[in-house]
């Protein structure tokens, strides 16, 4: 009976327990046109997440959720996701759930915070009232502006004149006409798509997830050739332009292989067990009747042996 109790102990604690997490770092190059805003839409962002948990495999129990991924354009200096700040802005592990409680107390204050806002709306009331005086005293103000409204004495030197007035200079040279500004935008629109051809783009990512699962992630996701990347990149894009109609899909023509960095681990210390709160008068008389009989329990065990 006693080895018994002590599984079931063992059970409760091992169920309490959470493994660490652990990040994978890595990022991966496309070829093709891209532009700028390909690197900043919110859409493509999640578009090479859904990418690389494609990449995972299908049964890696990841979702976009565990991914970070940033976009440049560019493939000069591709550079892996900061594991470092993935890992820190993930929730930190914890031993103990969260209290229900917490909610309640949350609420609390609001109701306070109306009832104290209550007299501040009668104290605004007098100011009304007192606002009044001045409005009626405004009045003779008015009445007494009206004179004013003769017509007043034309001055001499305000006369109009009889002829176009004086340039003050030559200009500095003769405006664009609407053909020369259409030729400059021209030209500028021209230079920019050669900017953009062929310019390229670089993904950064991170993983982050439990450390039990890390391991057959890092060597899918590392097994990933250039064919499986593009494939993986183009049905994401595809995905995302049809949920999103503002989005121009991009021509993605090629792709890398990811590299990866070596995995790190959450170093990050686990929050102590804390005690659940009680929710009323029957889980207080369960857990008492409990701990009765486990110490009716452990007594006969004593006596017996």
């Amino acid at each position: 009976m006693v080895k018994l109790l002590r599984c079931v102990a063992l059970a409760v604690v091992v169920d309490q327990a959470q493994s660490a997490l652990q990040c994978l770092g890595g990022s991966f190059t496309l070829e093709g046109t891209f532009d700028p805003t390909f690197a900043t839409a919110a859409g493509f962002g999640t578009a090479m997440k859904n990418a690389v948990v494609a990449m995972s495999g299908t049964s890696s129990g990841i979702s976009a959720d565990h991914v970070t991924a940033s976009i440049a354009i560019g493939t000069d200096a591709p550079a892996a996701g900061d594991c470092a700040a993935a890992i820190a802005a993930s929730p930190a592990p914890t031993l103990a759930p969260v209290a229900s409680a917490s909610n309640a107390t949350t609420v609390a204050p609001a109701a306070a915070t109306d009832a104290a806002a209550a007299p501040t709306d009668a104290a605004a009331a007098p100011t009304e009232a007192a606002a009044a005086p001045t409005e009626a005293a405004a009045a003779p103000t008015e009445a007494a502006a009206a004179p004013t409204d003769a017509p007043a004495a034309t001055d001499p030197t305000m006369a109009p004149s009889s002829g176009p007035m004086a340039s003050s200079g030559p200009s500095s040279g003769p405006s664009m006409g609407p053909a020369q500004t259409r030729l400059l935008e021209d030209f500028l629109d021209l230079e920019g798509r050669q900017l953009q051809d062929g310019n390229g783009a670089s993904v950064s990512y991170t993983v982050v997830a439990d450390s039990e699962i890390m391991a057959a992630i890092e060597t899918t996701i590392a097994a990933a050739s250039p064919t499986d990347v593009l494939a993986a990149v183009n049905s994401a894009i595809d995905a995302a332009v049809a949920a999103d109609s503002t989005l121009a899909a991009p021509v993605v023509t090629g792709a890398s292989a990811p590299t990866q960095i070596a995995m790190v681990m959450d170093t990050r210390t686990a929050a102590p067990l804390a005690a659940a709160p009680s929710t009323g008068s029957e889980d207080s008389f369960a857990s008492k009747s409990f701990c009765s009989l486990v110490g009716l329990t452990l007594a006969a065990t004593s006596i017996l042996v």
